[in-house]
Parts: structure tokens; sequence; C-alpha cells
């Protein structure tokens, strides 16, 4: 019904039609709307933006996020249809008539950064000849336009971006962003060819590539950060005093994180990569510091001589422009010509220091990693005169639009404008808030019902040719601004962002062949450009929706968002890797043994991140308290850089008794809806209580919830599965919970988390205090080997909660006395005056019922063994922790509840 309704929208009057030339990036006229006019600025534009308040109960919004859910499916199914039909397009080349320079490179940099439509990139690459010299891409109508299209399309394939073509196409835009010429004069702005004036749409275009450049050296600079981080602590745990099963399983868990952050960023980096697929904790190590620092120290080597080439070649380039150029044409682009080859040049000297900088024996990719950050900075801050450009064109725009005239104002000119001012300036402390907002809400006022925005001058004109922004780049730019600065979603909007995408399609057979040119639908050959338009528009409008549904639904809950310097994955400290170390099959025990939760949460990292090794999206998360269970949630939501939702039966019974099923069904309707986001449920014991069949246990009014949780879990699953959001149940007590709620198809997995085991204390410890040693502080660069087995062994059974305290497990630079760290430096004659007791000890009972208890009972049973195994041992460093291991257990889980089963048959036979 909703496809159906979108289909009817009325496609308003066509005034002044006015054809310019062939008019390809514009479907010609000037479309105007009585209900969207903006006479009056931004007055009268409060809407849902400013009455939101009235309606906080998430019940009053239920409704509306469900039929905006409508128009983002209907958008995903079109814009994979879209993106097939590009592809298709772009190999067969069967647009109305052969496309420009222009179009094709839009086309091949919409498939490879926004539709990711070919998996080998290099022929459709091959199309962007004009890029090969600068002569070339001087030759080209809108030659500007072709550069900065052509630029981001290279630099999307992380192959090309410090090669000469990429270099060539940014020398040209900085060139005519610092060139001064008739009619306008402007500095900063930027206009497509000789022919065309500086507009708001040519200078964002220029913005957008300079932009993805910018972005891949600062992502390549962070993934550098990252390897040293990887080589530092391979190189610490490869010392002789560390436990070598310890840090074989640490390496393990260090190999599916690289493998996990290569992915995520490998698409914005400034180089390629070796394959990193079979990257394991055995080859890890080789991998970091020997084959990829070989392999990106020539890949930077070859960018300096391609750097030293194209500075020859745009020396040779402006001597000819002195031969066969105006003198005063020469003139106007002097400045422009020297800041692009100054930029050039400072590109060559960036790549040089970190060609140098991964040369060094020690610390070779921080080195680098400062280099390509810098380098990153250098390209964004090239472009303050376009931020003063941008701005003058913002508050033009502003003051139009209140004319009572406001035929004066281009809402597609301001939203170019506004959008790349973002850009720029999203990085500054005091973000330009107001004057933002108040272009969104203009903007957004100036779409039609029938989804068009109005585009009345032409931003290039050639003899009797002139060139508009097509609609649908108009729909793209105006989304992502929305988006940028958060104005929050208008049900009154949200169907118009897909009427004219939707209604100008080519359908055939259920599928898309692309989009045609202009308005007329009768037509059915598509056109390049046009679809090229349709696809990166459909794909700003998802990034819209997904946004703006997340923050409605993220205000009804406690949500904790990534910080700076938040604990990650990598940081923490894991107590399982004993657990986790392989047992020998004759061993009672070998059943137990499991990966570790180290593991499995990069899983679920790699869900979130969409980076597919083995993604996993939900887990129940289970064991005593004071384990560190929410600390590992936090990590993973702080890692993916995503909010962290956290859900308790509070939520569910907000209104009362008497509306909690309704509550409930409308929290998980909502929870369903996320994208990107990590869900955790704590305390939800009450909520999924086994249900009670003997009619003994006491009735609350929780308990009837339980069996109607099952579809809501089920039907969370589904959709978590599908828009990238990881959920995790949190308790104490998995066998008090009913088992249908936490099976299959609703919880991927259930993972155990004691207290750490002596293996991870050992190792732990170690590295710590191998780091504090190598501070070399007065009193604390001395390890006495023995009181460091000592502190392990006595620490047994003590929770997160006591071991991640500064100056224990987690050193710092200078640890308390009377504690373990300070201890095994030679301080003092005992760990600590007062020994910390265990948040909650193991007392031998069974908690609950079921295979899941049992095996629970069995795990922390065998770890609290070993405690007592290891607290006998001596302290001589020939001990292995490993064979302090309880090969067998004393009594099972299955023995324990066969007895306590007995007992209570017996009592109940005497009662």
């Amino acid at each position: 019904m909703a496809m159906e309704r979108m289909r009817k929208v009325r496609l308003l009057g066509v005034s002044s039609v006015q054809k310019v030339g062939k008019m390809r990036e514009n479907n010609v006229g000037t479309y105007a709307a009585a209900d969207c006019a903006v006479t009056n600025g931004a007055d009268g534009l409060a809407g849902y933006a400013e009455t939101r308040g009235e309606m906080h109960d998430l019940e009053a919004h239920i409704d509306e996020l469900k039929a905006i859910d409508i128009v983002r499916q209907n958008s995903v199914v079109l814009r994979e249809k879209g993106n097939k039909a590009l592809e298709k397009l772009i190999k067969d080349d069967t647009s109305i008539e052969p496309p420009s320079s222009y179009e094709q490179a839009k086309a091949v940099r919409v498939a490879l950064q926004v539709a990711r439509a070919f998996d080998e990139p290099h022929d459709s690459l091959k199309k962007l000849t004009w890029v090969e010299n600068l002569t070339r891409i001087s030759q080209q109508k809108r030659s500007v336009l072709v550069a900065a299209e052509s630029m981001r399309a290279l630099v999307a394939t992380n192959e090309h971006t410090l090669s000469k073509r990429v270099m060539r196409c940014w020398y040209w835009i900085v060139r005519e962003l610092f060139t001064a010429s008739e009619p306008d004069w402007a500095i900063g702005g930027a206009k497509a060819g000789s022919n065309g004036r500086v507009t708001g749409y040519t200078t964002a275009h220029c913005v957008y590539a300079v932009m993805d450049l910018s972005e891949s050296l600062t992502q390549t600079g962070e993934v550098c950060r990252y390897l040293s981080k990887v080589s530092k602590a391979l190189t610490a745990i490869a010392k002789e005093n560390v436990p070598v099963q310890w840090a074989a399983i640490e390496r393990e868990r260090m190999a599916a994180s690289c493998r996990n952050t290569l992915r995520r960023r490998v698409p914005a980096l400034a180089f390629t990569l070796l394959p990193f697929a079979d990257v394991t904790g055995e080859n890890i190590a080789e991998y970091v510091d020997v084959q990829l620092k070989t392999h990106v120290s020539a890949l930077l080597a070859q960018a300096v001589k391609d750097f030293d080439a194209l500075l020859d070649e745009i020396k040779k380039f402006r001597d000819r422009e002195r031969e066969t150029v105006e003198e005063k044409t020469r003139a106007e682009s002097s400045m422009g010509h020297s800041i692009a080859l100054s930029a050039i040049e400072k590109g060559r000297a960036c790549a040089a220091n970190a060609a140098e900088a991964l040369a060094l024996p020690d610390d070779h990719w921080s080195k680098a990693a400062e280099e390509f950050k810098l380098a990153g900075a250098k390209v964004r801050d090239g472009l303050a005169a376009t931020r003063k450009f941008l701005s003058t064109v913002i508050d033009e725009q502003l003051a139009a639009s209140a004319l009572v005239d406001d035929s004066r104002w281009e809402p597609a000119e301001l939203a170019f404008a506004a959008n790349a001012y973002v850009m720029l300036t999203k990085h500054e402390p005091v973000p330009d808030e107001e004057r933002l907002q108040r272009a969104a809400c203009l903007v957004q006022a100036s779409l039609g019902a029938d989804g068009t925005v109005t585009v009345r001058r032409s931003y290039h004109v050639e003899g009797a040719t002139g060139y508009r922004a097509v609609n649908s780049a108009v729909v793209a730019a105006a989304a992502d601004l929305l988006r940028a600065v958060k104005l929050p979603l208008d049900g009154k909007y949200v169907p118009r962002w897909l009427a004219a995408l939707m209604k100008r399609s080519i359908v055939t057979d259920e599928s898309i062949v692309g989009w045609p040119i202009g308005f007329l639908t009768s037509r059915t050959t598509p056109d390049m450009l046009e679809t090229a338009s349709a696809v990166e528009a459909l794909a700003a409008v998802n990034r819209l929706l997904d946004d703006g549904i997340n923050r409605i639904i993220l205000d009804h809950f406690t949500v904790r968002l990534p910080s700076t310097g938040g604990l990650e994955l990598d940081d923490l400290f894991y107590p399982d890797y004993g657990l986790a170390h392989e047992a020998p099959k004759t061993e009672a025990v070998s059943s137990l043994v499991r990966p570790s939760c180290a593991i499995t949460f990069q899983r679920l990292q790699a869900h979130v991140t969409s980076t597919k090794n083995a993604p996993l999206h939900s887990l129940v998360l289970h064991g005593p308290a004071g384990t560190g269970k929410t600390t590992l949630v936090e990590a993973l939501a702080q890692s993916c850089g995503v909010p962290m939702v956290e859900v308790t039966p509070s939520d569910l019974a907000k209104r009362g008794e008497a509306e909690l099923e309704r509550r409930a069904r409308t929290v998980f309707e909502a929870l369903s809806l996320l994208t990107h986001v990590v869900i955790l449920f704590d305390e939800f014991d009450p909520i999924l209580r086994r249900r009670d069949t003997t009619g003994e246990r006491q009735f609350t009014y929780f308990s009837f919830l339980t069996p109607g949780m099952l579809p809501k879990l089920k039907n969370l699953s589904e959709k978590a599965r599908k828009r990238s959001v990881a959920y995790v149940l949190i308790t104490n007590l998995l066998g008090t919970l009913d088992e249908a709620a936490v099976r299959k198809g609703r919880f991927d997995e259930k993972v155990a988390v004691f207290s750490p085991d002596p293996l991870s204390r050992l190792g732990r410890l170690t590295m710590v205090t191998n780091a504090l040693a190598a501070k070399n502080i007065k009193g604390f660069s001395t390890i006495d080997e023995e009181r460091l087995r000592e502190a392990v062994f006595k620490t047994g059974g003590l929770g997160m909660p006591a071991l991640t305290e500064k100056g224990w497990y987690v050193g710092n630079d200078d640890p308390k006395l009377e504690c373990p760290i300070s201890y095994v430096f030679g301080h003092g004659d005992t760990m600590f005056r007062v020994a910390p007791e265990p948040e909650e000890p193991f007392d031998g009972k069974l908690r609950g019922e079921g295979k899941a208890a049992e095996r629970e009972f069995d795990q922390w049973l065998w770890l609290s063994e070993w405690d007592q195994a290891v607290a006998g041992l001596p302290t001589g460093k020939a001990r292995d922790l490993l064979r302090a291991r309880p090969k067998k257990l004393k009594t099972s889980g299955q023995e324990k509840a066969a007895a306590e089963k007995e007992a209570k048959d017996r009592a109940s036979a005497k009662a």
C-alpha cells in the first residue's frame, strides 16, 4: 500500500519552462508548489522538529516510525536494483547518446564508491582515459567536474590514491579554486570550465573530491597507528617470561582483530594491502612487520617517483601555457598554479617522509602514522579559502530566501554549499549549528510533493548548451545535509525523498534498467548520469532514514555513545585463556574447553562493522557477578564506533502492569528498527524466567510476558542480522531462564564468563609488570619472578573489580603499596593489607536447571579446582600452571542435578 501511495503522488505543474540547449543535467523547467513555498525563510517551518518534545512517549512515535521504515525498505530495494542497473550501463554503455567524460567519470565513481558494484574495478577505471596527462584534462568540457569525479573514483580504489592520475586531478582542482577570473573574481570557489560561473554546486564537487583524499590519508594514518600497536604488542608477548600458552591465544585474538580492522578500513586506505584473510596467530608477526612493511615501503617509494614525474609534467604544462594561452588568462591562473604546485610538492614530501619512517628499525608504523595524519590535515586545511566562499554562498542564499520574491534564491545551490561547508567544518570544536540548521530546514521545505527541488540557473553554459544539476543529485546533497546537521525526520517530507526516484525509474519484469533524462515517464532509455545520480541519492536517503530513525528511538533509552579514549576490545583483560587452552582428548574435561570470549566478541564486531569475518549477531553472556560482562559489551560498542543501547525491565514497565504487554511489543518493535548499534539486555531474568509447570513458584506480573517474548526475540534476530545490529543478554543465572527464549534463532551462542583463570592472570600480570619495568621507574625496574607467580596463585577467584583496580593487574606509573604489582617489584612483605574477597565465590551449588546450567557448573567447578590446585604450588619457575589444571571433575553438573533431584524426591515422599 505504501508503495502504491507513493506512485500516486501528483506531479506538480510546470511553470516558465525554458530549455537551454540539451540541459542534460536538469529535468528542464522550474517546479514550484504552494505548499512548499518559503517566502518567509525558515519561519513557519516549526513542524516536527519543534513539536517532538510534546510526544515523547515511544508509543506516540511507533506508528510513524513504522511508516518511515516502509519508505526505508522501499529505498533499500530500489537502491539494490539501481546498483545492478548502473553496473550494466557501465559495462554495456547503452545511454541515449554517447556519454560525456563527466558522465562516465561520475558513473564509475558511484559504482565503485557507493554501489560497490565491481569486485575488480580495473576495467571500469580504464574508461577514465582523460586523466593520463594534464593536457587531456584541460581539454575536457567542464574539466574541473571531470577531474573531481575522476579523482573520487580513483581514490575509491586504494590502489590509485597516491598515483599520478589522482594527483593530476588534485592539482587541477586546487588550481581552479585559487584562480580569480571574470565575471566573479572569486577565490575559493570553482567554475566547471572556462565559460562557466563560480557556483556552490561546482565548488561542492571539488570539496567532495579533496575531502575524499584527505579522509583516505587520515584513515591510512589510523591504520598505521593500529599496526604500530599490534607490532609493539607482538614484541611484548615474545619476551621469555611470558607464558607461551597465553601468548599463543593472545596472538590468535590479535589476528582476529587485525582481520576485522583491516577489512573495515581497507576501502579508505591510500595503498593496497597484501591479502589478510589468512592471517593467524602463527603468521601475524611476519605479516605486520615483514611482509606488509616491505610491501607498503615499495608502494611509497614508487609514489615518490610518481610525484617527481608529475612535478616535471606540471612545469612543462605550464611552460606550454605560456606559449599558447593568452597573457590575461595566464595571469589569472598564476596564483592558482603556484598554490596547486606547492600542494603537490608537500604531498611528495609526506610520501617521502612516510617511506623513510618505515625504513626505521623501531616504531616505524607509528612514525608513518604521523606523516599520513599530517598529510590528511594539510589537504583539508588547504581549503580554508573555499570554506569562506561557501560560507558567503550560504549567507547569500539565506538572505535571498527571506525576500518576498523567493525566486531569487536557489535551493539546490544552498544544498550543495551547506553540505560541502559541513564537510569542511566537521572537525571544529564549535560547529556552526544555528545557520546550518536553518539552511537544512529551507532545503527540506523546498522539496516538492513530487520529490523535486527547484533548480533555476545553469552552472555552466557552452554556446547553446546549458547544464543544471540533476534533481537526484540535489536530493543526495540535501539528504546528506539534513543527516549531517541531525535535523529530525519530518513525517510530512519522508515520502517525498523517494517520490521522483520511484516514479521516474524504468521498470521491466520487476527489475530496473535505470533512470531516463527529464521527467517524462514515457521515456524508456536509461541515461548513465541520471542513473548514477539516482543510485547516489538512494544511498544518501538510506543513510538519512537510518540515522533519523535511530535518533528518534535512542531518545527513549539509556544510551552510551563512543568516547575518545574509551576502552576497546583490544584493551581488555580477558579472563578465559586457560579455559580456551586446548586439553588432550584423553582428559575427561576436554569438552569444557571452548574459544575465548575475546574471539567471540571479534565475531560480534565483524557483524556490526559488516566485515563478514565469521560474523555473530547475538549472544547470551552468563556467569557469576563481577566478571566484567557489561564491560565486554561496552568495549564492543566502543570498538565498532556505535551507540550502546541499554534495555532493562524498567523500560517495559514504564506504563504500569496494565500496559506491560503492549509496552513490551512497542519496545521490541522499536529495537528491530535500529541499525548499526549494540543492544544490551540487562537484568532481564524476571522477564525470561523459566516457566513454572508445578505451580510452586510465586507468580510475578512479569511472568506472563515470557511466552510473548519468544516471537519478539525471533523478529529482533531476523532484523538484527540484516541491519548490522548486535544484541547481548547478560545474566548471572542462565539456568533459571526459559530454554526456548535463549535457544538458536533467538540467540546465536551462549558464553560463560568467570573470574580470570590462573593462565589469564599469569599472562596479564607478566605483561603489565614487563611494561612497567621497561619504563625504568625507580623501585619498579626489577621483577621478582617468584613473587609474580605467588601473586597469581593467591588471587584466585577474585573478580574484575579487584583485578582491574589501578596498580593491580592493570598497571600504572605509580603503583600503590601493598598490592600485587608493588609486591612483585620487591616492595613489602605482603601483597595486600586486607585480602579482597571474591565477588561471588563458587559455592558448589547448581544454579538452575537444564544442560546449560550443568555445563556452567562444570566449567566453574573446573576453574575453582584449578585455583585451589595452584594455591598450593611452589613458586619455582619450572612449574607449569597447566599441569595443575584438573584432568577430571570430582562431581559433574549432571551428577549434581541427579543428586539434587533425588534429595527433592525423598523430601517430597517423606512429606
